[in-house]
């Protein structure tokens, strides 16, 4: 009896073991990236002019800017009160002064931040990271609105050795002058939600519709176009370089951020690379690695490019 009593234990501690192994395979980590808004920048006609991006990093945010067919020269650049671009004359009045929070005065207002500096080529490019306001702040009800200026910033600068004081305009602004570019940052949605197929679409009582589907968030406010960063892995749409359908990166997927963000990554990296392109090169600051290629039944190669825990994958034909 002890002989079948022995037996009859291995026996079950060995199928308690199998299911220990069974349970430690499936366990599964989950990834996801910072929270985040990604702005859409118009200029006076409407036609794009750039993009800016506001990513969390412990307690402080993040903000990167791009820009195209801006004027050269060094322009103010500021988060602006209320979520609307609304054409005029003069444009994005709308948008209202500068963001504060509690009691500021120019250049301390909590929406003052670096001037732009825009080359000869009409391109920007600017990176900082601020403690003045976080997304939440951005994230209001009415929304805010991101602003370049025809002018520089003075930052209110102006000695006490002149003798007239400064205006209101100077305290207010710096002097920074007319509104060229406009992007909106949508506001929280605290409307209607309805549920349809898998998509979510909400209104806000500002008048915002918020379309969630696939984990990216796209909102659209005042004919401005805001994309929430998505977390997990997006399939993207194709870039094409020529008319040629043949000259274009394609299967574009984008890991830590929205595919409008990695389509128009694509579209710098791709022109850098080709079907027999470099084995590796350094991209916008992503690495991008060649990982194969194959010439049949067309020549392609399959590119792999990173940036910390952004990663955007292409094939490029």
């Amino acid at each position: 009896m002890s002989l079948v009593a022995v037996a009859l234990a291995g026996t079950l501690l060995a199928a308690c073991g199998g299911d220990d192994d069974d349970d430690s395979s499936a366990q599964t980590t989950v990834t996801t990236s910072p929270p985040g808004v990604t702005v859409d920048m118009v200029g006076t006609d409407g036609s794009p002019v750039g993009r800016v991006t506001f990513v969390e990093t412990g307690s402080h945010l993040a903000v990167e800017a791009r820009f195209t067919n801006l004027p050269p020269g060094i322009h103010g650049f500021h988060v602006h009160a209320v979520g609307k671009c609304d054409q005029g004359s003069p444009a994005f009045t709308s948008a209202g002064g500068h963001m504060v929070l509690g009691e500021q005065v120019h250049p301390a207002h909590a929406g003052d931040q670096p001037v732009l500096l825009v080359l000869a080529d009409r391109t920007a490019e600017l990176r900082f990271t601020t403690d003045r306001y976080k997304l939440s702040d951005l994230r209001v009800p009415d929304g805010r609105a991101v602003i370049v200026h025809a002018n520089a910033d003075n930052y209110a600068n102006v000695p006490t050795r002149y003798v007239r004081e400064p205006d209101a305009t100077t305290k207010a602004t710096g002097d920074a002058g007319d509104r060229i570019a406009c992007g909106v940052v949508a506001g929280a949605a605290t409307g209607t939600t309805t549920p349809s197929g898998g998509v979510t679409t909400t209104t806000s009582p500002a008048g915002a519709t918020t379309t969630t589907a696939r984990a990216a968030t796209t909102t659209t406010r005042q004919g401005v176009t805001t994309t929430a960063r998505a977390a997990g892995t997006l399939d993207c749409q194709p870039v094409a370089f020529t008319p040629n359908s043949e000259d274009a990166a394609s299967s574009i997927r984008a890991t830590g951020l929205t595919c409008a963000e990695a389509e128009a990554f694509v579209r710098i990296a791709g022109r850098q690379t080709s079907s027999g392109g470099p084995a590796q090169l350094d991209v916008e600051g992503y690495r991008c690695v060649r990982v194969r290629s194959v010439q049949d039944p067309l020549p392609q190669a399959f590119y792999e490019c990173t940036s910390g825990t952004r990663k955007v994958t292409f094939t490029r034909s």
